[in-house]
């Protein structure tokens, strides 16, 4: 069990209060919980994916801005430069890999700005049919969401489903019926930062 003391930051006080400095504070152990023995000290594996219905800056080479803005990097293998459009993923530069040239089969027949339905799961969607299947993250979301008190967070501006061809959700369910997206900013804060001993806990 954990027990929490008056002198603990949960969640919570560091979003309502100091925020940017709790942040930025290195974990101090009279700030942490009690741990009950159950946890490896790792914390749990996590994964985002994201949409860009209108798309990444791709000016081209010709372009006096192409230097600047390209949404790739210039160069390959660990050396790669980052430009001002990926600059804030410098600190994460060991983590990432960028890919390019890649290209979805079942959406090069449909418009650039409304591929979100197959996004993540490369269904055989057209205009004559619609047999979506699982998306990616659901199928990771069923391995490693064991290990969060929440496995599964579907988020966009629209919120709900959206319509056909324009999802306003990029997670679907092994029948291929999509998960209903979340765009409610407070009812997200209170899922993600509950009151209930868990949630202070993650």
């Amino acid at each position: 069990m954990s027990h929490m003391k008056s002198w603990h930051l949960d969640r919570r006080q560091v979003l309502r209060g100091a925020g940017g400095l709790a942040l930025g504070l290195p974990s101090m152990d009279a700030m942490s919980f009690a741990s009950d023995g159950t946890s490896n000290n790792h914390p749990p594996k996590r994964v985002a994916c994201f949409f860009f219905p209108n798309g990444v800056a791709l000016p081209a080479e010709s372009d006096e801005f192409h230097a600047d803005w390209h949404w790739f990097p210039r160069g390959s293998g660990y050396d790669y430069k980052l430009n001002q459009s990926t600059a804030s993923f410098e600190r994460h530069r060991e983590q990432l890999t960028f890919l390019s040239g890649l290209s979805h089969p079942s959406g090069r027949h449909m418009a650039g700005h409304g591929v979100s339905d197959i996004y993540l799961t490369a269904g055989p969607v057209d205009a004559n049919s619609y047999n979506n299947t699982i998306s990616m993250d659901q199928v990771i979301a069923n391995q490693i969401g064991i290990n969060t008190r929440i496995q599964s967070l579907a988020l966009s501006t629209g919120g709900g489903v959206g319509t056909t061809g324009r999802t306003h959700t990029l997670s679907f369910t092994k029948t291929g019926q999509p998960i209903p997206a979340e765009d409610n900013i407070r009812r997200c804060f209170n899922l993600l930062f509950g009151k209930d001993d868990t949630s202070l806990r993650d």
